[in-house]
């Protein structure tokens, strides 16, 4: 599922707010950057973002994986990429991102 996070004036380091919300980088490949957040203790399961810049913000795909690929090799995986938990993911981004982002705007006028 895809989301957007504003940034009209490119000036918003992603890695750490991403990290104040508990996500970690994973690299980066070309102009896409990953990161991940696990949501138990385990690795698994854990929601992977990937994150590339467009006109005025970040354009930011997210999904769950449930496990860990099962064969060695593979990147397939039990990835969900819609529904209710994946919604009440975004809806938790955006509450600790955006105001971040308003306050930044309040303080230029």
């Amino acid at each position: 599922m895809q989301f957007i996070i504003p940034d009209p004036d490119k000036k918003r380091n992603l890695v750490n707010l991403l990290r104040g919300v508990g996500y970690h980088f994973d690299g980066s490949k070309g102009s896409e950057l990953a990161f991940y957040h696990s949501v138990s203790s385990g690795f698994f399961p854990r929601f992977h973002i990937y994150i590339q810049w467009v006109d005025g913000g970040w354009a930011a795909n997210i999904h769950l994986d449930q496990k860990k690929p099962s064969y060695e090799g593979s990147h397939a995986h039990s990835g969900e990429y819609e529904g209710e938990i994946i919604e009440k993911e975004i809806a938790r981004l955006k509450k600790a991102l955006l105001p971040d982002l308003l306050a930044n705007l309040e303080d230029r006028c």
